[in-house]
């Protein structure tokens, strides 16, 4: 169980691997890698552990400012270690909070890791209009990825 502790910035037009704040939620008895070993990341990079069939969830809060209503956020995958190739595009929703935008992205697949060091995940953000933020905090999962191992491959 991992939770994105700051925000960071998209700019508006662009493509954006999400990279950054990660930490293990560990506090008020949260999960966080307890049962055999854990994912890592690297430059917005997942590794996994150990071969295996996993489930991968992820939920992403964005804040936008002004009027945009349009992300989209996809998680990739790669059998290769170079070559990703999209594995799931995330559902979206808007709420509107004073002057600020509120969306969120979720999404959840099964990755077959038949190899640690080339099969990987990573998710990116396509934005139009205006600039948003992927929302983290220290003391809440506000954007979080939960990595379950099912079992072997």
């Amino acid at each position: 169980y991992w939770k994105y502790s700051s925000d960071k910035s998209i700019t508006a037009n662009t493509t954006t691997l999400i990279t950054g704040s990660w930490t293990q939620q560990t506090d008020y008895g949260g999960a966080g890698g307890e049962l055999g070993s854990s994912m890592s990341e690297s430059s917005g990079i997942w590794t996994f552990p150990q071969t295996g069939i996993y489930y991968v969830h992820a939920w992403f809060r964005w804040v936008l400012g002004g009027d945009s209503r349009f992300i989209n956020t996809t998680l990739q995958v790669t059998t290769n270690n170079s070559s990703y190739a999209d594995q799931a595009n995330c559902d979206s929703g808007w709420s509107s909070g004073g002057s600020n935008i509120y969306g969120y992205s979720y999404c959840q697949t099964l990755v077959d890791c038949t190899d640690t060091s080339n099969v990987k995940v990573r998710f990116k953000a396509d934005l139009e209009d205006n600039s948003t933020n992927v929302q983290g905090d220290t003391n809440t999962s506000r954007t979080y990825m939960i990595f379950t191992r099912l079992g072997d491959t």
